[in-house]
């Protein structure tokens, strides 16, 4: 019988992976360079979170300044037409006038916004 020459094989333990320094070091490096990323893109997230809240806030101030103010405006040109108004009333001649010395005469006075262009005189 022929038989072959036995293979011999030698195996050492060297205890667990995390003490042997062949896995454990790129095992805790890689995880520190994991948790590092994770908390330095956290915190540029989050400043950036900020900036645009003040950004926000910023433009809804700068929005609420504007309102206001064109508020004021239209409140002055809507006092200054109300006035002219009051002014045109009072120039023109009123119905009973116009009935008094025209007796089979109307006056068709239909103004587009409050006050109108047209003046008529008696």
């Amino acid at each position: 019988m022929n038989y072959s020459n036995p293979l011999q094989f030698n195996f050492s333990v060297v205890g667990p992976w995390y003490s042997n320094p062949k896995t454990a070091i790129p095992l805790w490096g890689s995880l520190f360079l994991l948790i590092s990323f994770s908390i330095y893109t956290t915190r540029k997230y989050t400043s950036q979170r900020r900036y645009s809240l003040k950004l926000k806030e910023e433009g809804q101030i700068k929005d609420r300044e504007a309102r206001e103010r064109l508020e004021e405006k239209n409140k002055e040109i809507l006092d200054s037409i109300n006035y002219a108004k009051r002014i045109q009333s009072a120039i023109l001649p009123s119905n009973r006038a116009v009935k008094a010395y025209l007796k089979d005469s109307f006056v068709l006075y239909k103004p587009k916004d409050v006050i109108a262009g047209d003046f008529y005189w008696l």
